[in-house]
């Protein structure tokens, strides 16, 4: 009787092994995959958004966000140190959807806290809203969320 139960638990470690070690596997696949299609979106963003690699993070990133109509939000990334809107030329711009700019923020080594969020009001948008600091508030946290989320 001892020697069935032995043998029964041997059959199951054997059993329990072999499932985690297919379950390591596979995750290891999905990680794979993973990185690969990460790798072929932030590539495809590079050649889409040149302008927003390789931007220098002396003095911190700036990101301007501007609403083009109801959920619909727009994205510009600059050196803090640089004031590049007093000409406006971020207006003609393309700019990034939220996901977008979050993935790109991925690839820099900033802390999010050298990372200002700044309300802006694109002049070439007739969408009207009023940034104030509850505006502000919530586009910060809507930037920050999850449910923006990073694409890939």
């Amino acid at each position: 009787m001892k020697k069935n139960v032995i043998v029964m638990l041997c059959i199951l470690l054997v059993l329990v092994g072999a499932a985690c070690a297919y379950a390591s596997l596979h995750d290891e696949a999905n990680t794979d995959e993973q990185r690969t299609a990460r790798r072929i979106y932030h590539s495809q963003l590079q050649e889409k958004y040149p302008q927003f690699y390789n931007v220098s993070t002396d003095g911190g990133l700036t990101v301007y966000i501007w609403q083009m109509a109801e959920n619909n939000y727009k994205c510009y990334l600059v050196n803090s140190v640089i004031d590049a809107f007093t000409d406006r030329t971020f207006a003609f711009e393309v700019g990034t959807t939220i996901p977008e700019m979050r993935a790109i923020l991925s690839t820099y080594d900033v802390d999010k806290d050298d990372i200002v969020i700044r309300p802006t009001v694109n002049p070439i948008s007739s969408y009207a809203y009023k940034i104030d600091d509850a505006y502000t508030e919530q586009l910060i946290a809507l930037f920050w969320s999850d449910e923006e989320g990073i694409v890939p």
